[in-house]
C-alpha cells in the first residue's frame, strides 16, 4: 500500500503537466492534483498504519489493534476514494472542453469520480462501502487508458502544430 502511493502521486502531478503542457489552463486541472496528492497521502497513511499492526507489542492489545486497523482503512478506503474520485473528475471535465479524451473514457472517468464522491457516504452508511472497490478497480483501468490517450493527443497535436507551419 505504502509503496503504490508513490507511483499514484507522479502519475498525478505527470497528469496535471500533460493537461497544462496541452494548453489547459482550468481550475480542473488544479482539483486534480489536490485529488492525486490526497489519494497518495491516504495511501501512505494507510501504509503506514497497516505496519504498525506488524509490531509485536501492538499485536498484543486487542483495542490498539482494532483502533488502527479501522485508521488503516478508512485511509486506504474512503480517503483514497473521494482523492482519487477528485483526480478523476479533474482531468475528465478539463478533457471534456478541450477534447483531448474521448466522450466514453470520460464518461468512465465520471462514474468513477461520482464512486469515489459518493464513497464518502460509508462513514455514515455500511452499504456505500460497496463503491470503494469499484473506484479502486475502475479507476486503475481508467487511469491507464487515459493515459495512453493523453499520451495520443499530444502526437496528433504535434502533428498539426507540424502541418501548420
Amino acid at each position: 500500500m505504502f509503496a503504490s502511493a508513490v507511483p499514484l502521486g507522479l502519475f498525478a502531478v505527470t497528469m496535471v503537466s500533460r493537461l497544462r503542457f496541452l494548453g489547459v489552463r482550468a481550475a480542473g486541472t488544479n482539483i486534480a492534483l489536490f485529488g492525486g496528492l490526497t489519494a497518495a497521502n491516504a495511501l501512505i497513511l494507510s501504509g503506514l498504519f497497516g505496519w504498525v499492526l506488524s509490531l509485536p507489542d501492538v499485536a498484543a492489545s486487542v483495542s490498539m489493534v482494532r483502533a488502527i486497523f479501522f485508521l488503516s482503512f478508512l485511509f486506504g478506503g474512503a480517503a483514497y476514494a473521494v482523492g482519487f474520485g477528485l483526480m478523476a473528475a479533474g482531468v475528465c471535465v478539463t478533457s471534456y472542453f478541450y477534447h483531448l479524451l474521448p466522450r466514453w473514457l470520460i464518461a468512465l472517468g465520471m462514474l468513477v469520480a461520482v464512486a469515489g464522491e459518493f464513497s464518502s457516504l460509508s462513514l455514515v452508511a455500511y452499504p456505500a462501502n460497496f463503491l470503494i472497490p469499484i473506484t479502486r478497480y475502475l479507476g486503475f483501468l481508467w487511469l491507464l487508458l487515459a493515459a495512453v490517450k493523453l499520451t495520443k493527443s499530444r502526437d496528433e497535436a504535434g502533428a498539426a502544430d507540424v502541418v501548420d507551419a
